[in-house]
C-alpha cells in the first residue's frame, strides 16, 4: 500500500521542504496559496550541516494545522531491546499517516554514509511493500528519488544516539480552508529586505544572507555546497511564481518587464547551479566569479524589485 505522494515538486532541495510538499501536492493544488505564504525568509548558518536556508518559523507548516502531527515516543531502550518499531509504522501507514522521523543513515544502504560513518537524517514513509517501507530520500547518487527500505534495516536504523524514538505521523488535513495570507507575505517580505535579525548568534538573515554567501564564494576558493545555489534557485522560483500568484488574483500590480526579469534570473539561477558543479570538477576561480556576480544581481533585482512593490502599497 502507499499514501500519495508527489516527488517532483517545487521545493527539494532540502528533503524537509520535499516531504512536506510531497504530501500536500500529491492530488492537487488547493492549499498552493498557503504553501506561497511561506518560505519567505531566509539564514546563513555558521558551522551547520548546511549553509543556506530556509528560517523556519513554520516547520514542517504544522503552525496552523495544515499538516497535523501525531507524536509517539519510545525508549531508545526498546530499539535497543529489539523492539519492532517497523510494526508500529506499518500500523500508522495503514491508517492513513505518513511517518517521519530520525534514522542513522550509517544502516540504510541506499545512502552515502552507509557503512562509513555515523550520520543521523530525517526520513519519510509513505508506503510499503512486501517486507520493504517505500520512501523517498537523496541517495548515494545524490538525486532525489523513491526507493525501498527492508524493515529490518529500518528497525536498526532508527537506533541512534538519541534519548528516544521519535515517530512522527503526519496527515494532510485536507478539507483545511487555509488560503493566501498577505499580511504574512508582506511582514515576511520586509524582513527579508531589512534582513531582520531573529537570534543574537552570528546567523545572517535575508538578502545580507544571499550578499555574504556571494561575497564568500567570490573571494576565496572552497568546497562548493552545490545545495546552496540550488537553494537560492529554488527561492528564486517561489518568489517569482509569489509575485505573480499576487498579481493575478489582485494583491499587487506588477509590470510585465518585471515578471519577465525575474523569470530570467530564475533561468540565471538553474545555469548557476551548473556553474556549481562545474566548479567542484575544475576548480576554475573564474567560474566562482561568474556565480558570485549572478548572484549578487539577484539579490539587487530583490532590493530593487520587492522594495518598488513595498512602496506603493
Amino acid at each position: 500500500m502507499r499514501l500519495p505522494f508527489n516527488l517532483k515538486t517545487e521545493t527539494n532541495t532540502y528533503q524537509y521542504e520535499a516531504f512536506v510538499s510531497g504530501i500536500l501536492f500529491a492530488k492537487n493544488r488547493k492549499h498552493w496559496p498557503y504553501f506561497l505564504s511561506n518560505y519567505i525568509r531566509i539564514v546563513h548558518y555558521f558551522n551547520s550541516g548546511t549553509v543556506l536556508n530556509y528560517y523556519a518559523d513554520n516547520p514542517l507548516l504544522l503552525n496552523d494545522g495544515l499538516i497535523q502531527d501525531e507524536l509517539a515516543i519510545l525508549p531508545m531502550v526498546c530499539a535497543e531491546r529489539g523492539a519492532d518499531i517497523a510494526a508500529i509504522a506499518v500500523n500508522a501507514l495503514e491508517n492513513g499517516k505518513y511517518v517521519f522521523g530520525l534514522y542513522n543513515e550509517e544502516l540504510v544502504p541506499e545512502k552515502r554514509s552507509y557503512k562509513v560513518n555515523y550520520f543521523v537524517h530525517d526520513y519519510l514513509l509513505y508506503g510499503y511493500e512486501g517486507d520493504a517501507f517505500i520512501s523517498a530520500a537523496y541517495l548515494k547518487d545524490q538525486h532525489y528519488r523513491e526507493f525501498r527500505l527492508k524493515m529490518e534495516d529500518y528497525n536498526r536504523a532508527v537506533f541512534t544516539q538519541e534519548a528516544n524514538v521519535y515517530l512522527h505521523l503526519f496527515s494532510y488535513n485536507e478539507e483545511s480552508s487555509l488560503g493566501f495570507d498577505f499580511e504574512k507575505v508582506i511582514k515576511d517580505t520586509r524582513a527579508y529586505l531589512n534582513s531582520q535579525k531573529f537570534t543574537d548568534d552570528e546567523t545572517i538573515y535575508g538578502l545580507d544572507a544571499i550578499k555574504f554567501f556571494a561575497k564568500e564564494i567570490g573571494e576565496d576558493e572552497i568546497d562548493l555546497d552545490v545545495r546552496s545555489v540550488c537553494f537560492l534557485k529554488e527561492h528564486k522560483n517561489l518568489m517569482r511564481m509569489r509575485l505573480e500568484y499576487m498579481r493575478d488574483n489582485g494583491y499587487i500590480s506588477l509590470s510585465h518587464d518585471v515578471a519577465e526579469q525575474y523569470a530570467e534570473m530564475a533561468k540565471r539561477l538553474h545555469q548557476g547551479v551548473m556553474l556549481a558543479i562545474k566548479y567542484n570538477i575544475t576548480h576554475d576561480k573564474h567560474i566562482l566569479e561568474r556565480l558570485a556576480q549572478t548572484l549578487r544581481e539577484s539579490a539587487e533585482q530583490d532590493e530593487r524589485g520587492l522594495g518598488d512593490i513595498l512602496a506603493r502599497l
